[in-house]
């Protein structure tokens, strides 16, 4: 279920300086606004099955893109922002309940983003459920926020994987089969075929989590087009809870392409 919040933007407050790297910010109010919410997330966890279960795994079934602003211009590190608005979208696998949560807990909500050289101060001033669409087993999507894939090597070093990489689809396959297995408690049993092509070049964005502390970690994730053939369930479990991993920081949000 997915949906699209419509923040006014305070300038006169705190500036119009909003730092680049604001994804994980972005995820801790998210986070934040949740977790205050306890009677309406149990009641939330309960109507879609998730009672007996670990709470922790099913607060990462959800994705988040980037921010829009109709006029904003990078200045550096920085991005300098013009428009009175900006549009934000949440997307969340679970169903049942979740448009009066969701409307409940962020409506009118006030929070601000940056660091110790400049924030911008947001409301949440609309809040829209946008209509689900219906899927076959096949679409073609565009990135809403940067796409990371990664492995392992024999060395213990993360290597984030470009679109461009041989195997990138099956492991994007294997990413959504968890998500399922995760979300329906049981393993995948659906149609096993899948293919995966690139539409577009893909351009390369490192995210800086946690910046300035001794958890700092940088991500590096990936903005496409592509098109996925693969089973209907599968594409539903992408559109609404990322492609990819770290959907809950802002990563593998995709819209359709028509």
């Amino acid at each position: 279920m997915r949906f699209k919040l419509l923040l006014q933007i305070h300038r006169n407050i705190s500036g119009n300086l909003l730092p680049l790297n604001y994804q994980y910010p972005l995820s801790a109010w998210i986070y934040g606004i949740i977790a205050k919410s306890d009677a309406a997330y149990s009641t939330w966890l309960h109507d879609n099955g998730f009672s007996s279960v670990d709470s922790s795994k099913h607060f990462k079934l959800f994705t988040f893109s980037n921010l829009w602003f109709a006029d904003a211009k990078p200045l550096a590190d920085r991005l300098a922002i013009f428009s009175d608005t900006a549009e934000l979208q949440l997307s969340f696998l679970p169903e049942k309940s979740t448009e009066e949560f969701i409307k409940g807990i962020f409506s009118e909500k006030e929070f601000s983003l940056g660091d110790r050289k400049s924030r911008v101060h947001f409301r949440v001033q609309g809040i829209e459920m946008l209509p689900p669409p219906v899927f076959g087993m096949e679409a073609r999507f565009q990135t809403l926020s940067p796409i990371t894939v990664s492995l392992q090597e024999e060395t213990g070093r993360i290597a984030y994987l470009s679109p461009e990489t041989d195997n990138y689809g099956q492991l994007l396959i294997n990413n959504l089969k968890e998500k399922y297995r995760s979300f329906y408690q049981k393993p995948f049993v659906g149609d096993e075929a899948f293919e995966f092509e690139l539409l577009s070049s893909p351009q390369s964005k490192l995210i800086t989590i946690k910046a300035n502390t001794r958890e700092e970690t940088r991500v590096r994730g990936y903005h496409c087009r592509f098109r996925l053939r693969a089973d209907g369930e599968l594409l539903r479990i992408m559109y609404s809870s990322g492609a990819g991993e770290k959907g809950s920081l802002g990563f593998g949000m995709v819209k359709i392409l028509q």
